[in-house]
């Protein structure tokens, strides 16, 4: 009789254990009070991670999974839960799902992804924190994940926003709001709108961006072209986003654009940057920069304002990392810059004779000296 009633226990367990087994791996539903009709959630998962949030390994408790260096968190949170920041691109047939990124047991830093019936990333998000992290943005998309609207948030609490307008899946036109705030479409100012040109073979070979305001321009700026990022790279199992900016040498200085002045960058077949030409409000060229490329690293830039040349060379290492720019100005050299490890050495001349040599520390000068 004891052998029977130990054999049902054990049988029970068995059966008990193999149900919390299925239940954990289900799907479950919860009603959505604002819709008014049942919402898909799943139980949290803990993956193994890396410090792109990458989920390398399911563990199957959260103990085990904080054990590791980097912990990923995917879950799906109640509609009570969604930030207010983000609750007004949810719509009825949306999941909400939070992916947390942990280092060393402390959260880095959260993303939110909102997904239709058909499993398609509507939204994708990382907001501002005052405790974690202070950059973000939010990316909404269409049905088809074409990027409709972009938000980006920044340091000094300003943000962003940009609209794509596309015919036939392909890009026609992206619109750059600026807004000292917040999010509020009313408070966006638009600065300018960039037209994309194609040729017969839907090859990109032309931008055109017209200015709507006054503004300066810093160099590090002046050749960022936005384009709508892949939904699957902004939202996908392995990792946050990160952005790609070209960048031009600050010896060609800053732009000073006024409103209904324009930018036109001419490409190649491969998307590459070959001039960049800029026009008053009477199209009329102010200056043209000229872009050297080898294989896909820009190896001279030349600027041309009236009878100014400008000219930038570069130099590169085995790992593709910009090592030493010259700088030459109507065919004289006015200044070399050589990385060196965490050492830049930048050195000035006139007539092309060496007159000054400085050093900068991670970016810190810590040395000049004078040659003569």
């Amino acid at each position: 009789m004891n052998k029977k009633i130990l054999f049902i226990f054990f049988l029970f367990l068995l059966v008990f254990a193999g149900f919390i087994a299925v239940t954990q791996e289900m799907d479950f539903f919860q009603q959505n009070p604002d819709a008014g009709k049942e919402y898909f959630v799943t139980p949290p998962k803990w993956f193994k991670s890396n410090s792109g949030g990458m989920a390398l390994e399911e563990t199957y408790s959260k103990t085990a999974a904080l054990r590791n260096e980097y912990v990923l968190l995917i879950e799906t949170p109640g509609i009570n839960e969604i930030p207010n920041q983000l609750l007004m691109f949810f719509e009825d047939n949306f999941i909400a799902e939070l992916r947390t990124l942990f280092k060393n047991a402390e959260e880095q830093r959260r993303q939110w992804l909102f997904k239709d019936k058909n499993g398609i990333t509507r939204l994708n998000a990382a907001l501002p924190d005052k405790q974690v992290n202070r950059n973000g943005f939010i990316e909404i998309y269409g049905s088809n994940s074409d990027l409709i609207t972009e938000y980006r948030f920044f340091n000094n609490q300003k943000s962003s926003k940009i609209e794509y307008t596309y015919y036939n899946n392909l890009l026609l036109n992206c619109a750059y709001l600026i807004n000292e705030n917040d999010i509020h479409d009313s408070e966006y100012v638009i600065e300018y709108i960039d037209l994309y040109r194609y040729n017969r073979s839907m090859s990109l070979r032309a931008v055109e961006r017209v200015y709507h305001s006054d503004l300066q321009i810093a160099y590090d700026d002046s050749l960022r072209l936005e384009f709508p990022r892949n939904v699957m790279q902004a939202a996908g199992s392995f990792g946050f986003i990160a952005e790609r900016i070209n960048l031009y040498s600050p010896f060609f200085g800053d732009i000073y654009s006024e409103s209904n002045y324009k930018m036109i960058y001419e490409t190649d077949e491969r998307g590459r940057v070959l001039s960049q030409t800029y026009f008053n409000e009477y199209d009329e060229i102010i200056w043209i920069i000229q872009n050297v490329w080898l294989d896909n690293r820009i190896v001279s830039s030349k600027k041309t304002e009236g009878d100014t040349v400008l000219l930038a060379e570069y130099e590169y290492n085995q790992n593709g990392e910009r090592t030493t720019e010259r700088n030459y100005k109507n065919g004289h050299l006015e200044r070399i810059v050589r990385a060196e490890g965490n050492f830049d050495i930048e050195e000035l001349y006139i007539n092309s004779i060496l007159v000054l040599r400085a050093v900068w520390e991670d970016g810190k000068k810590i040395s000049e000296t004078r040659i003569r």
